[in-house]
């Protein structure tokens, strides 16, 4: 069996492991080559930024699978909204 690894803040040992899933509107293909490389980097950024660590992370054409552990007095609720509004601020491509 694999031992846990707890970290620690201040007086509080923790452990607070996520799974995010979350895909485009109407599940298009667009999270593809470039999208998906940038979209990559944004992540990283993100939850380094706010001191979460990306355990686990997956690009799929038409959804993303994100494994972060964060500080429990850190809202997940936060990284996520953080990880996605650079990409409601960036310009849509014209067809």
């Amino acid at each position: 069996m694999q031992k846990i690894a707890y970290k620690s803040n201040h007086n509080v040992y923790f452990s607070c492991k996520y799974h995010v899933v979350w895909c485009p509107k109407y599940r298009r293909k667009v999270l593809v080559e470039q999208v998906a490389k940038r979209l990559e980097q944004i992540i990283r950024e993100v939850c380094k930024e706010h001191q979460a660590e990306v355990l686990s992370l997956e690009i799929m054409p038409d959804q993303v699978h994100l494994l972060v552990e964060v500080d429990p007095q850190l809202l997940l609720l936060c990284v996520v909204s953080f990880t996605t509004l650079p990409l409601k601020n960036a310009k849509k491509p014209t067809e």
